[in-house]
């Protein structure tokens, strides 16, 4: 899928209100938290996708894997993947594919721990 660029007005913008320094993301898909960190005085929508995308594209480990209990459905999800581009078959099972396709993010919903949930769609 193409995605049409942000502007730079929208990449820049605060990723939340009120501003932070710093984010921790979660998804119900995920077995771990992203950490998203500002480049600037506070995290941007930009800091938040090279975050995600940084994150996203590692090979996972065996432990992961292990904790995913090998789950079948992220083993379909790189299957998936790797019909789109079968140049990604090689790289294995990366973490991007633990979202099991729901890779449009629609928001960040704040957790009263203090995190944000990533609300996202097929």
């Amino acid at each position: 899928m193409n995605n049409p660029p942000l502007p730079q007005s929208v990449l820049a913008a605060p990723a939340v209100h009120p501003p932070t320094r710093e984010m921790m993301l979660q998804s119900k898909f995920l077995p771990w938290v992203v950490r998203v960190v500002a480049e600037g005085p506070f995290v941007t929508v930009a800091d938040v996708l090279a975050a995600l995308y940084r994150e996203l594209r590692h090979r996972i480990t065996k432990r992961e894997w292990e904790a995913a209990g090998s789950s079948r459905s992220v083993q379909r999800a790189y299957e998936a993947r790797c019909e789109v581009d079968p140049s990604e078959r090689p790289k294995g099972i990366k973490r991007i594919d633990f979202l099991l396709g729901q890779t449009v993010v629609e928001a960040l919903v704040r957790t009263k721990d203090g995190t944000w949930h990533i609300e996202s769609h097929a």
